[in-house]
């Protein structure tokens, strides 16, 4: 069966990292020879509009209000799925998604962003379709649990043990890490890549990571305290916030310490020449600088799930807080001139590795619908 299997992954546009993860699955997915794997950004056919307008504060709440977002992910952070706001959520795209199961008659649903939608459709309906979560940050917003989803990948064994006290059973829950490029599978030999991205092999690469839209604080102050760091350049990646890279390519002309990008589709490259990363708390860029084993910098996390990505990480000693521009010189100079720091850390950011995370969902979704189509087939005899 498993090459006629029809998949759906309801995903959503706010940032990169949940269409990413989707794009991940659906590759892996196809990979095994399944190749029918639709990926739907619900909100953004359910609701057009009110999509546009929510992704825009969204992305701009990280310069305008990020108290205001913060607000709203913790007041909503334990809220269980029988609230009044709850229960108004779960209508929200409700019946656009009927449409697409109707048309698309998906054998299972994946979630990649915490949609309640899917879980009131067969709350309604009592259609059996087996229903997944990849949750894609390293700590708990009650917005993922749904009491229909048959079962969720989390990033680490305290995720799971953080939802198993929130009374998901053990046994629906799987510590697979989060899904990345297949690239973070084998990272590249660094010959060549210096010359590539017009960087100097005699010095240290700090790398910043603004975030697929921008979004990391005053990135400009950023770059001017690391300037300072002797022996190290700075390699900038301003994903694809045209705008900021135009400003710091006006303003470090002529700078040869510094060198700016845009979007950069082979981000693994530099991440694997570069001795460390100043980056926003993402649960996607920090698993991929995990895998890439850098000594992470996280620069003034925003209230909600960055926040507790960066506390949980500080937590296991895998990265270190700054919340000002100026202390970064201070931190990076004394983490880079301490080896025994760096070991320490490095030693921190490889126990939360999990290789190969798209594949181990992948596969056991697939055990999973094996199973269940082993079941119902009857036995000889009945």
């Amino acid at each position: 069966m498993s090459g006629s299997l029809r998949i759906l992954v309801l995903s959503a546009g706010y940032g990169e990292g949940h269409i990413q993860v989707s794009r991940v699955l659906q590759r892996c997915f196809h990979s095994r020879g399944i190749e029918n794997v639709k990926i739907v950004d619900l909100i953004g056919e359910a609701h057009p509009v009110i999509n546009t307008i929510t992704r825009y504060m969204y992305l701009k709440s990280y310069y305008i209000a990020p108290f205001v977002y913060g607000w709203l992910y913790y007041g909503s952070r334990q809220m269980g799925p029988d609230t009044l706001f709850s229960r108004l959520m779960k209508s929200f795209g409700l019946k656009k998604l009927e449409e697409i199961i109707v048309t698309e008659k998906p054998h299972a649903v994946i979630n990649t962003f915490p949609h309640p939608a899917m879980s009131a459709f067969l709350k309604k309906t009592g259609v059996n379709i087996p229903t997944f979560t990849v949750i894609t940050d390293f700590t708990l917003h009650y917005r993922w649990i749904q009491p229909e989803i048959d079962k969720y990948y989390v990033a680490s064994d305290d995720l799971k043990n953080e939802m198993v006290a929130a009374g998901i059973p053990p046994e629906r829950i799987k510590v697979s890490g989060i899904p990345l490029r297949e690239t973070f599978n084998r990272l590249p030999d660094i010959t060549g890549l210096h010359q590539k991205y017009g960087l100097n092999p005699a010095k240290k690469t700090i790398l910043v990571m603004s975030g697929a839209y921008g979004g990391l604080h005053k990135i400009n102050e950023i770059c001017r305290s690391i300037l300072k760091i002797p022996d190290s350049e700075i390699a900038v990646v301003c994903g694809k916030d045209k705008t900021m890279e135009k400003l710091l390519k006006n303003t470090f002309h002529g700078c040869r310490s510094i060198h700016i990008y845009g979007f950069v589709e082979d981000i693994h490259e530099l991440m694997k020449i570069a001795c460390c990363i100043i980056t926003k708390a993402g649960g996607i860029t920090l698993s991929e600088a995990v895998a890439a084993q850098l000594l992470i910098i996280i620069f003034r996390p925003v209230p909600g799930q960055e926040r507790d990505n960066a506390l949980y990480f500080a937590g296991k000693k895998a990265a270190v807080v700054v919340n000002q521009a100026g202390e970064l010189y201070r931190q990076i100079s004394d983490l880079l001139s301490n080896g025994e720091k760096m070991s320490r850390m490095r030693a921190s950011v490889r126990s939360l590795q999990r290789p190969r995370a798209a594949e181990t969902v992948v596969d056991d979704i697939l055990n999973v619908l094996n199973e269940l189509e082993r079941q119902r087939k009857p036995t000889k005899g009945e």
